[in-house]
């Protein structure tokens, strides 16, 4: 942490880019025409009781692993109706992309979170392949906790492989800066629960045959000079 920087400049990526309505707008529009699209190859799968507890199925050759992506709005805003079209690429090449919806915070907390995207990782289990996790900002966040989350000792019905590799975009590791910012309005974080072991990725074995961590650079206007630094230092990035 560093006293000279203004935390709330730098992560209140909204009051950044005051253009930010109509781009996530254009998301939205886009993801609708690719599930409009391509509606034979897209269905729906719920892993809870909740209305948000749905997963967007957009299905490639149904062979190999399916590739879960998780999307950010700092644990509070959007949903995965928002990045549907995002699946364009992986299904051109007959990759299954799966694209779930979590409740959001204050409803629920980062951990509820991190428990619900396991949930749909459990359920996308039920299809007999592995996943590789990927997701963007708060989504990397989620994505990485995945790659680190003891899968036997969530459900010992579960492979311990269930995840073999995640691809974190941007994603936000340390938590800390965010207590002192009007993010955290939200994510109710004191200096304790953001480094929490289990938001911050670290519970449970990062590491083992196979898995592999990748930390691409930041992409967009919604990223700073000093979260990009932040988001290539995973706790779990160094023990891939």
């Amino acid at each position: 942490m560093n006293a000279d920087v203004d935390y709330e400049a730098e992560y209140n990526n909204r009051a950044r880019v005051p253009e930010n309505p109509s781009i996530m707008a254009g998301w939205s529009r886009d993801a609708k025409t690719y599930r409009e699209g391509h509606q034979a190859r897209h269905q729906v799968i719920s892993y809870g009781s909740g209305e948000r507890n749905r997963i967007d199925l957009f299905s490639g050759d149904g062979a190999g692993p399916i590739v879960l992506f998780i999307h950010g709005g700092y644990w509070q805003a959007l949903d995965g109706s928002y990045f549907s079209h995002l699946a364009g690429g992986l299904n051109a090449h007959g990759i299954d992309v799966a694209v779930p919806s979590y409740d959001l915070c204050p409803t629920v907390s980062i951990d509820e979170i991190i428990g619900q995207m396991r949930a749909a990782a459990r359920e996308l289990a039920k299809l007999g392949r592995p996943l590789v996790v990927s997701g963007h900002s708060a989504g990397g966040h989620l994505a990485a906790c995945m790659l680190a989350t003891d899968w036997r000792a969530f459900d010992r019905s579960l492979p311990e492989g269930l995840v073999s590799a995640a691809y974190a975009i941007s994603g936000l590791f340390d938590l800390r800066p965010l207590v002192t910012t009007s993010i955290n309005a939200a994510l109710k974080l004191d200096e304790a629960s953001a480094r929490a072991p289990n938001i911050t990725g670290r519970a449970g074995p990062s590491s083992g045959p196979g898995k592999r961590l990748a930390l691409p650079p930041g992409l967009g206007p919604f990223r700073t000079p000093t979260i990009l630094p932040r988001s290539r230092r995973s706790p779990i990035a160094t023990r891939r």
